[in-house]
C-alpha cells in the first residue's frame, strides 16, 4: 500500500467538495455539513479502494485529478440512484 496514492486521490477528492461547496454558497445556498461529509467520505472510500486494487503507476498530480474525477462521478450517480428511486413511487401513467 503507496501512502502517496491513498493521499493525491483523497486531496483530490476534497478538492471537488470544496469546490462544490464553494460553487453553492457563491450561488446562495447555505452550508450543509452533511453534503461536505458525505463527499469527503467519499473521497476518502475512493482513494482506498485505488490504493488496494494497486492504482498508482501515474503522478501524483494525475492521481489528484483521478481522485476528484472519481469523486464527481461517483456523487452524480448516487444522486441518479436516489432520483430514480424516488420516482419510483410516483405513478408514471
Amino acid at each position: 500500500m503507496r501512502p502517496e496514492v491513498l493521499a493525491a486521490v483523497f486531496i483530490g477528492g476534497c478538492l471537488y467538495a470544496f469546490t462544490a461547496l464553494s460553487k453553492s454558497m457563491l450561488e446562495g445556498e447555505r452550508f450543509d455539513p452533511r453534503k461536505l461529509s458525505k463527499t469527503i467520505f467519499l473521497a476518502g472510500l475512493l482513494a482506498v479502494l485505488n490504493t488496494v486494487m494497486g492504482v498508482g503507476e501515474f503522478s501524483e498530480i494525475d492521481l489528484v485529478i483521478q481522485g476528484a474525477g472519481e469523486t464527481v462521478l461517483l456523487d452524480k450517480l448516487l444522486k441518479l440512484l436516489r432520483a430514480l428511486m424516488a420516482g419510483m413511487d410516483e405513478p408514471r401513467w
